[in-house]
């Protein structure tokens, strides 16, 4: 008779155990919305959903100025299509090309230098009138750039380039001298030129355009912002709504059944005392004695608890599915080797050559101890 039966009997129970728990590990794998399983705890997914509410919040912040703006720029576009040249104009660009030609023929007379100087910023402050009915809205790209980092939905108008008759040779050179403060350079009739024409009625046909074009551009920019922002924050309640449903979810996968506890508990009880009558059930006394003598029913039962919490726990969600196969293989494996070894040292009845009888113990597979009956 063998006496390792119990010890087939707990690896098929283990065997058993193990096939009934993926169906729970793979319950406790949370789901994302793409559909790919990701392996974190309920309370980075609250800490995750608190941190998509709060860059939703502070998205839909960001929002409620846009429509000011867009009202604001767009009252601009109207002011800039009504903008007229300053009729003043006409009179400063021609004592500004009067005294150019005076101070070509007297370059070193000072006094012609500060006048023209004069002229020149007043042409300049008089065809740029239009500019003050926008405020200081109009501001050069770079100057922009800043403002434009910590409000991207500002009520600016952007300009690439720098608007006439700040552009041309003439204006340059005065500001070269730091306006009268130093020498001026030399002022050609090209120079002249160029500013009374930049300060001329087609001069301020393209300024207007240039003002228009850079305001329909910011528009657009600032719509395409608050598009994209809105489609952000749809984005993030959808994120933020699948991520509550698989809370939920989680929840309701890790809820133990009633039933599995009322029916499982018991189960395991029953089990148990079966197990401590597992003795009874010989008739020999010295069996008897050898499955307490041994430690063989101890283990056993040993095992049967371990299994029994195991998969109680796994049942509950108190545990995830890296803990159970880590759990459940150490058990396995310690119950074969334990049957296995068991099996070698078990006593073997032989008869001698001179016909005695005698017990081998089998120690291990190398080893053998003969003892005459």
């Amino acid at each position: 008779m063998q006496f390792h039966s119990p010890a087939r009997a707990a690896s098929v129970a283990f065997v058993l155990v193990l096939a009934a728990l993926p169906c729970t590990a793979r319950a406790q794998a949370p789901i994302a919305a793409d559909g790919s399983a990701v392996g974190i705890t309920r309370f980075e997914m609250q800490r995750g959903l608190l941190e998509i509410d709060e860059q939703r919040r502070r998205l839909e912040l960001s929002l409620e100025p846009v429509d000011s703006v867009l009202r604001v720029l767009a009252a601009d576009t109207l002011k800039i299509a009504s903008l007229k040249r300053s009729p003043a104009v006409d009179q400063d660009a021609a004592l500004v090309a009067s005294l150019g030609r005076q101070l070509r023929m007297y370059p070193a007379d000072p006094d012609l230098t500060a006048r023209l100087i004069d002229a020149v910023t007043t042409t300049a402050r008089d065809f740029s009138l239009p500019d003050h009915a926008l405020g200081s809205r109009v501001l050069p790209r770079s100057a922009a750039q800043d403002l434009l980092v910590r409000s991207p939905n500002a009520a600016v108008i952007v300009v690439d380039d720098t608007l006439p008759p700040y552009d041309t040779s003439l204006w340059n050179k005065v500001g070269m001298s730091d306006f009268g403060r130093r020498q001026l350079p030399r002022v050609t009739l090209a120079d002249v030129n160029g500013f009374t024409a930049a300060v001329s009625d087609t001069g301020f046909a393209a300024y207007r355009a240039e003002l228009m074009s850079a305001t329909m551009s910011r528009i657009a920019e600032v719509r395409q912002t608050r598009d994209s922002t809105r489609a952000e924050i749809q984005r993030l309640r959808r994120r933020a709504g699948d991520l509550a449903h698989l809370i939920g979810s989680q929840d309701e996968v890790q809820a133990p059944d009633g039933r599995v506890i009322m029916i499982g508990i018991p189960t395991f009880a029953i089990i148990l005392l079966a197990l401590l009558l597992v003795p009874r059930a010989y008739r020999s006394i010295e069996l008897q004695q050898w499955l307490f003598q041994s430690g063989v029913l101890l283990e056993f039962t040993t095992l049967v608890l371990i299994v029994a919490g195991v998969l109680l726990l796994a049942l509950a969600g108190r545990i995830g599915e890296a803990v159970i196969g880590t759990v459940m293989g150490s058990v396995l494996g310690y119950g074969v080797g334990r049957g296995v070894g068991r099996r070698a040292e078990s006593p073997v009845r032989v008869v001698t050559a001179h016909g005695e009888p005698a017990t081998v113990v089998r120690q291990t597979p190398l080893t053998a101890t003969t003892t005459r009956a």
